[in-house]
């Protein structure tokens, strides 16, 4: 007895214990949890039972002797514990935090797939200003000079504009970059990659399908105990008490068991084959963000093909004095530039692909 009421004192300060974060912060969360908990508090608890009624004359054996008495009023009062309703308390338990899980995955897969088609996108725009912003002193010089040689009459008005059309559209990028960069920032697909957070979510409906299915199954035993006081009044017995232990064991138990890992196996394709549940959206995305990448990866090969021919012959050009070779280099400059600010995004996205893809 000092251990079951060692038990039962635990269980109860882990009923009484506050909820944990998630459930204090997550409105589902803190439903489902409070919901478990109440219905464990009942089940692992010990019952109060009683009885009184009639009992007809007999005799009674109490020690050596047999004792004859009339009709009488009997009692019957004490405790009862059962220890398959504990161990449904516990499994209920576990169902909830498990439901808890399944639902904080959930909703972690639903903002991924909210901002998962802009994946990478952010890293890209940050990418592109770090470099705009390297080049732009670079390319605000060549214009300056290039103002310079009007003035001096040893180039035209044409090229003038022709290098403040580059200049501006440098410009635009950057400003375009930064914004670019602010919003996917605010709304990135997160720190976790698809792969995790579908395993998440699988590992926590599993969790609560186990937890469920222990539920169900502790209906089928029976391993308590009853004691306490039993006595009819107007009959003396030395020890007016009982104890005893029970133990039952239903014969649908092996069905039960059959059915339950059909259930098991169903819900688990119930759940890969709904192409609008969640897991059948994350995998349409997933195959989407894998083509994005196949071709952002071909993207980046060839723009790095020809970012180092046109760096080869801006070195080749840039220096000399020729106006005519100086109209060239400001032009395999830009030309340079635009291949860098590319082939920076593509590289960022790139790595972010395959961050969020898990590979």
């Amino acid at each position: 007895m000092r251990r079951t009421s060692f038990t039962i004192a635990i269980l109860a300060a882990l009923l009484a214990a506050p909820p944990a974060a998630q459930a204090e912060t997550d409105p589902y969360c803190a439903w489902v949890t409070s919901r478990a908990e109440a219905d464990a508090a009942v089940l692992v608890a010990p019952e109060l039972i009683g009885s009184a009624g009639l009992v007809n004359a007999g005799t009674s054996i109490t020690g050596d002797a047999n004792v004859a008495f009339d009709a009488g009023v009997r009692l019957t009062f004490g405790l009862r514990y059962d220890f398959m309703q504990l161990y449904r308390g516990l499994a209920t338990l576990r169902a909830g935090d498990a439901d808890c899980r399944r639902h904080v995955a959930q909703r972690a897969l639903e903002a991924f797939l909210e901002a998962g088609r802009s994946a990478g996108a952010g890293e890209a725009a940050a990418a592109q200003l770090e470099v705009l912003e390297e080049l732009l002193p670079r390319a605000e010089e060549r214009l300056r000079r290039v103002r310079d040689e009007v003035e001096a009459g040893r180039a035209g008005i044409e090229e003038l504009h022709a290098t403040q059309l580059r200049v501006a559209d440098l410009r635009n990028r950057a400003a375009d970059a930064r914004l670019a960069a602010e919003r996917y920032d605010a709304g990135g697909a997160g720190e976790r990659s698809l792969a995790e957070l579908r395993r998440a979510y699988l590992e926590a409906d599993a969790a609560l399908e186990a937890a469920e299915a222990d539920v169900r199954e502790a209906t089928a035993w029976e391993v308590g105990i009853r004691g306490g006081y039993d006595q009819v009044i107007g009959l003396e017995r030395e020890l007016p008490v009982f104890a005893v232990l029970s133990v039952g064991w239903s014969f649908g138990q092996p069905f039960q068991q059959a059915a339950l890992r059909r259930a098991a196996e169903a819900r688990g394709a119930w759940i890969g084959a709904a192409e609008d549940g969640v897991l059948g959206r994350a995998q349409a995305l997933q195959n989407e963000l894998e083509t994005l990448r196949r071709i952002e990866r071909q993207r980046l090969d060839e723009a790095k093909v020809l970012l180092a021919d046109v760096e080869s012959r801006l070195e080749a050009v840039e220096g000399l004095k020729s106006s005519r070779l100086r109209r060239l280099a400001d032009s395999l400059f830009f030309e340079w530039a635009r291949l860098r600010v590319e082939e920076a995004g593509l590289r960022a996205r790139l790595r972010a692909l395959d961050e969020l893809l898990g590979s």
